[in-house]
């Protein structure tokens, strides 16, 4: 009997599922302790010691480029994520605009700068929080090909950390993990860790090589993209290495709303509405007021600050829906395709999923269990890194459960927010 522990190691919540022979068990949630961009690490630590030694195989996957540092006892410093102002603050110190490299690897939300502050403050350990967690149940520093890519400091073609860069912002190397591919040098060798970041997982889920949205706390926007490593970060989209397998790069490009679901929830919360009032918003004529929160992203990372008065839950829910309809036109552009899966906590209403396929004019598919496509997505890749026919296990743990026929019946949301966004930037 082969029992693998699945972690999905989120910013708002730590998810778990387990697997018993292929069948999916206990699925758990806790709620992450921490605001502004600072996570407090004990929930991790301590779910970590709690199932150690009690299972065949650890599978991690969530966050990327969220940074922690620790020292031999496991004691460790808070959880660093992209949202925290220790970014800005070491943009305005180390960031040269006059050097290519640097600008190019390390954008906003690497996690190099964030590794630079821990190391600055001594620690024997530095890394992301899939570091953390593996290293408390096996002892070994380490990190996938994969989670190390966001950290700004990984040769996309020749996975390895690049030494300017490492030069260049004075980080000591020995206080790196070391880089693995974690099936191989990890699973095969005995070490029971295998790691996948969430939104690559999430892609696994959906079917690989699609594109999918991931609508949660932020918004996530993915093509696969195979062997070409392509993008285009002037459009806000981003070429990422989705995982690295048997010496082979699948990389995937990607457009990120930062505060997608934040957004939402902070204007729910202000006003007393619940989550089910937005299937009774009147999509009505065509204009809104574009709600400026909902307009940073990769295309336009500059903070915007706004009272919520004056916008309507309408505007919010268009805005929404303008959001993730003008990144899959962009993406489209890139690699195209006809249809999106969404997955994610935004997908449970089903008005969103609906207005994003008739006005972004693409077929929208959403399988059940949308709130656990990273985790299945992971145990799916373990499948697959197996030689296993991996696909034909997606319609088992995550059967389609909706599917919405495109349409351009509202492309004057997407419009309206694209205008938004240029006058912005």
């Amino acid at each position: 009997m082969e029992r693998i522990f699945v972690f999905d190691l989120g910013s708002t919540r730590l998810k778990t599922l387990e697997f018993v022979d292929g069948a999916a068990g206990e699925y758990r949630v806790f709620k992450v302790v921490g605001g502004d961009g600072i996570l407090d690490p004990s929930l991790f630590r301590e779910v970590a010691e709690d199932v150690r030694n009690k299972y065949d195989l650890y599978i991690i996957t969530g966050q990327r480029a969220s940074i922690i540092g620790w020292d031999s006892s496991g004691a460790s410093s808070n959880i660093y994520t992209w949202r925290s102002e220790i970014d800005i603050e070491y943009r305005r110190k180390y960031l040269d605009p006059e050097d290519y490299m640097l600008n190019l690897f390390i954008r906003p939300g690497s996690g190099a700068l964030r590794i630079k502050y821990l190391q600055e403050r001594g620690h024997r350990y530095v890394g992301g929080i899939e570091s953390y967690v593996a290293w408390l149940l096996t002892g070994e520093y380490i990190v996938d090909y994969s989670y190390a890519y966001p950290y700004g400091l990984l040769d996309p073609i020749e996975p390895r950390y690049i030494d300017y860069l490492i030069e260049r912002l004075e980080l000591d190397i020995d206080r790196l993990p070391r880089l693995v591919d974690s099936y191989r040098e990890c699973v095969e060798e005995g070490v029971p860790i295998l790691m996948i970041p969430d939104q690559s997982a999430s892609l696994v889920s959906e079917g690989l090589e699609v594109s999918k949205a991931t609508l949660g706390t932020g918004a996530f926007i993915d093509v696969y993209t195979g062997g070409e490593l392509i993008g285009d970060p002037d459009k806000g989209v981003n070429p990422m290495l989705s995982f690295y397998m048997d010496g082979t790069p699948h990389y995937m490009a990607e457009g990120f709303i930062f505060d997608w679901g934040v957004s939402l929830d902070k204007y729910l919360e202000r006003f007393g509405f619940g989550y089910e009032s937005i299937s009774k918003v009147d999509i009505g004529e065509s204009s809104y007021k574009v709600y400026p929160p909902l307009l940073r992203s990769t295309l336009s990372p500059k903070a915007i600050d706004v009272e919520s008065e004056g916008y309507s839950l309408r505007d919010v829910v268009l805005s929404l829906v303008g959001s993730v309809g003008m990144y899959i036109e962009v993406l489209r552009e890139i690699r195209d395709f006809k249809e999106v899966y969404l997955d994610g906590g935004g997908v449970g209403n089903p008005l969103i999923p609906r207005l994003i396929a008739e006005s972004a004019d693409v077929d929208v598919v959403v399988r059940d269990g949308n709130d656990r496509a990273s985790l299945y997505g992971a145990y799916l890749y373990l499948i697959m890194r197996r030689g296993g026919d991996w696909k034909s296990f997606i319609d088992v743990y995550r059967p389609v459960k909706y599917r919405y026929e495109s349409s351009d019946r509202y492309s004057w949301v997407i419009e309206i927010y694209r205008e938004a966004v240029e006058k912005l930037n």
